[in-house]
């Protein structure tokens, strides 16, 4: 019997939802971590609601378009970051953080959920995404608590990452190349 693989992935995008599958949050969505997730409003994430997007801001989301938001168009600093965790998060060779102060990210639709874990340095990292399509979207660590990082991936236009700091260089795949000028830290800075 042959399967018609582009409906059936539609059929599953439009009519499958996990939750209804495992209503219990400490089996969906799949957490092998056993680090608990949660879903929050913006008041909880330290945010501002839903102001109209400025010429100083840049727009992102995630992947299925549930959750928007703004963010400004310049960030605190740029990371490239190759620890493990980064590496796993993202599923790919490494994550970039877009750090910004925390109170300037504006959520215009949706609502995330969280995540956390404990950082190597010992603090807690929440985690924000979506609950529908999976998109990582932020994070936020309790050792800074003025500033959180966009997964840079989210954002609607690509960033620059010509200016990018890359950190956890200790633990950056074999056949990864940093630029020669690149600022760079064996782990993270301090």
């Amino acid at each position: 019997m042959r399967v018609n693989v582009l409906r059936a992935a539609t059929i599953a995008r439009t009519h499958f939802r996990p939750e209804s599958f495992y209503p219990d949050s400490a089996v969906w969505p799949f957490n092998p971590s056993g680090y608990p997730w949660r879903p929050v409003n913006s008041e909880e994430m330290s945010m501002k609601g839903t102001d109209a997007q400025t010429s100083d801001q840049q727009t992102g989301g995630c992947q299925c378009g549930r959750i928007r938001y703004a963010a400004p168009s310049a960030p605190i600093a740029l990371y490239v970051c190759h620890c493990t965790e980064c590496r796993k998060q993202s599923a790919s060779a490494y994550g970039i953080s877009y750090t910004i102060d925390r109170k300037s990210l504006e959520i215009l639709g949706g609502a995330p959920a969280i995540w956390t874990r404990v950082t190597a340095s010992g603090h807690t990292l929440e985690c924000a995404f979506c609950r529908d399509c999976g998109s990582r979207l932020w994070h936020q660590s309790t050792g800074y608590p003025a500033t959180l990082n966009i997964k840079a991936g989210s954002f609607d236009q690509p960033v620059d990452l010509s200016d990018a700091i890359h950190i956890w260089v200790s633990s950056k795949l074999p056949g990864v190349v940093i630029p020669g000028d690149a600022v760079t830290f064996m782990r993270e800075p301090s």
